[in-house]
Parts: structure tokens; sequence; C-alpha cells
């Protein structure tokens, strides 16, 4: 495989995001109207479940494109539908110019996305300091009546400004110093039963993975859309 080939597949590939996340966008508006009463967390959901769908089309449409050889306009082009000196344009000038410039300007949201989660690891091991035994022993009563397997831990935070959960597999949640001087003991249970209830639906792991969607395929409006 030629680097010409690859250049081609993937802008064809790029091409392709934008009609399938569209479709995908139409499908999650049509039945948000059709079901106007539908949950905001099935919205949510809905919206998740079709961000990763239309991101599993795209890679299937490269990997298909690459071990084929060919792709859609290949298609168009054999059955007549784009002239030779178009499709030689189009193939040979277009796609694999618009591909590098698409890896290029990649590099940009890459390195945030980077930045990010190297900020994300910085704020879970300084600036911390133990949380009272007794909110400990809360977290670890009520993750446990709640079904995480999970051992999770909370920290008071000198870098946080509101209370944050940070990790999959060993998650902790973290509370400003500020908040735990203005907060109530009931207001304080209610804050941690909320982080609490996005360990228990996986959402900082999910957010990882769409906001790695959203840096591969950051050119493309549709896919902001469903992830906002």
């Amino acid at each position: 495989m030629s680097q010409v080939n690859f250049l081609q597949s993937l802008g064809w590939s790029l091409i392709n995001s934008l009609w399938q996340m569209a479709l995908l966008w139409v499908i999650y508006q049509f039945i948000t109207l059709v079901f106007h009463k539908i949950r905001p967390a099935h919205k949510t959901s809905l919206a998740t479940l079709l961000t990763f769908s239309g991101f599993a089309w795209f890679v299937y449409t490269l990997i298909t494109s690459l071990i084929s050889q060919t792709n859609s306009i290949t298609t168009f082009y054999n059955a007549g539908m784009i002239s030779d000196t178009g499709w030689k344009y189009f193939a040979g000038k277009i796609l694999p110019y618009a591909s590098l410039a698409y890896l290029v300007i990649l590099i940009a949201p890459v390195w945030q996305f980077i930045r990010n989660y190297r900020f994300v690891q910085m704020i879970r091991r300084t600036g911390i300091r133990k949380m009272d035994v007794a909110w400990r022993m809360y977290v670890k009563r009520t993750s446990v009546a709640m079904g995480i397997a999970r051992d999770v831990k909370i920290w008071l935070s000198d870098w946080v400004t509101s209370p944050v959960t940070i990790g999959y597999l060993k998650p902790i949640i973290l509370i400003p110093v500020a908040a735990v001087n203005n907060l109530t003991p009931h207001q304080l249970e209610a804050v941690i039963l909320h982080e609490l209830s996005h360990i228990y639906r996986y959402d900082y792991f999910l957010n990882l993975i769409l906001s790695f969607i959203k840096t591969v395929l950051y050119f493309n409006p549709f896919v902001k859309l469903l992830i906002k």
C-alpha cells in the first residue's frame, strides 16, 4: 500500500464521515422529536451511542478502503459517473492534499487532548489532602450500596474549583477545599452522591472516549452537535 493510496482512503473516509454523522444527527433529532417526553439521561445515552456508532462507521470505511484498495469514488469512476480526467484530478490531487492538511491541523487538537489528560493526571497526584475519615467511610459504604465494585477514594483538592471525578479503574472524587467550609453536611452528601452516580455510569470513561472522537473528527460539525 502506497502513501498515496492511504491518503486517498483517508480523504474519502473523512468526506464520508460528514454525511454519516449528519445522518445520525437527523436520526437523533427524529427520535427525540417523536418521543418528546424522553428523559434527559436517555437523550444523553442516545447521543453517546450514535456518536460511537458514527466513529465506528468512519473506522470501518477507512479499513475496508485500505484493505480492498478501492472506495466509493472508485465505484463512481467504474460506473462512468466520474470522467477519467475528473477522477484522476480528484483522487490524485485533491484527496491526498486534503488528507495532508487534515493531518497537519490534527496536531493542534491532539496536543490539546494530551495537555488536558496530563493536567488531569497532575491534579490527581498533587495538591490533595486527606478527607475526614467519616466522609471516607461514607463514600466506601455508599459506593458498596450502589453496586460499585471499584474502590472509590475521596480527597480534598487545592486545584479544582468544583467537585470532580477522575479515573476509571481507580476512581477518585476531588472536593475543593473551600467547598468543605461552605457546604452543610447534607449538601456535601448530595455532592458525593452525584459524583458516585458518575462513577456508577462510567461517565469518566465515556467522556474520555468522546473527547478522543471529537479530537480525531475535529472538522465535523455533526460530531460536535451530538457530543454537545
